[in-house]
């Protein structure tokens, strides 16, 4: 029994060694194919991505905006609104955060100082006393004659004045008539305003008010302008310092050359209005108060003093006594401000 068990076992390693007894559907080392380890099979794991550009931190007005890489490395956004906590997005440093706005309590807090127009509504978002923004809004529309214009520099409410209002002599439709011997004239003066004017045609003699064939006009047998300096005829209205100068007929439909001094009204001066040359109303847009000579703020003594422009665009002073609260006025900081006293 020895000797069999012997020769069964090397028969049995004889075997082993070649490769067979162990099965029909071994597949030979030889015959394996290459290991898959380390294959990318994923694809691009960025794929559908809408990837921000670098990695880095800014703020958009009070949003945070981040541009990091996820774990698959794709640069990914995210914004933050700072405002839901409270706080304020701050890129002053190397590095745009959220921080803390000790301003965020202040009614009518705002976070851009700028001037806008919103409609006919003047809004502006400026400092308070302690350095907060703070927003204000001003319906222009409730000084007469008043609208928001965003084309002025600051962006204001403007006053239109009218020089035709409370005219005297103001008539209704341009044109001419006969009044007994009485020519009446309904013309734009010189600020374009519809006014009337009388003339007397028997001032010359032999000449009559006819209305029998238009135009209503003195008409006289022979020449009314003789020796009477004319213009020509299509001379363009123009300004010569404050004066306005026309060539206009007279009641007797000669051409007078008229000079208008613009100032002899109140504000008024000589200059185009949409290519016309007229005579213009500006509007005192202080009211009659001084302007202050530069914007910004200072402290004389603990008396924080700000110069801004107001709804209209003047420069007021607005004087504040910071020790009326208890505090101090600070021009040491870079936002000259009432604080509370060390």
């Amino acid at each position: 029994m020895r000797a069999t068990t012997f020769v069964w076992g090397v028969i049995i390693a004889t075997a082993m060694a070649a490769g067979v007894g162990c099965g029909d559907d071994s597949t030979p080392i030889s015959d394996a194919g290459p290991s898959d380890t380390g294959r990318d099979d994923a694809g691009d794991p960025c794929e559908g991505i809408v990837q921000c550009a670098a990695v880095g931190a800014s703020c958009a007005g009070n949003t945070l905006v981040t541009c990091t890489a996820n774990t698959n490395g794709c640069l990914v956004e995210t914004q933050t609104n700072c405002e839901t906590s409270g706080s304020l997005c701050d890129d002053s440093g190397s590095t745009p955060m959220c921080i803390f706005d000790a301003c965020a309590g202040v009614a009518d807090h705002c976070t851009t100082a700028g001037r806008t127009c919103d409609g006919e509504t003047l809004v502006v978002c400026t400092m308070d006393v302690g350095g907060c923004l703070f927003e204000t809004r001003t319906p222009c529309g409730a000084t007469a004659g008043a609208s928001c214009d965003e084309t002025v520099d600051p962006v204001a409410c403007v006053i239109t004045p009218d020089p035709c209002d409370g005219l005297a002599g103001a008539c209704d439709t341009a044109g001419t008539r006969c009044d007994g011997m009485t020519l009446v004239t309904c013309a734009p003066n010189a600020f374009g305003c519809l006014v009337e004017t009388r003339t007397d045609c028997t001032t010359r003699t032999g000449t009559v008010c006819l209305d029998t064939a238009p135009p209503p006009r003195c008409l006289v047998a022979s020449d009314p302008c003789v020796g009477i300096t004319e213009c020509v005829a299509g001379t363009p209205t123009a300004c010569v310092g404050d004066d306005l100068v026309r060539c206009v007929p007279d009641g007797f439909s000669c051409r007078i050359e008229t000079s208008t001094d613009c100032t002899a009204t109140d504000r008024g001066s000589c200059g185009d209005v949409d290519g016309t040359p007229i005579c213009a109303v500006a509007v005192d847009r202080c009211m009659g108060a001084t302007e202050c000579p530069t914007e910004g703020r200072s402290c004389v003594g603990d008396t924080l003093h700000v110069c801004a422009p107001n709804a209209f665009g003047c420069l007021l002073d607005t004087a504040t006594d910071c020790t009326a609260t208890g505090q101090v006025c600070d021009d040491s900081a870079d936002t000259i401000r009432c604080v509370d006293a060390p």
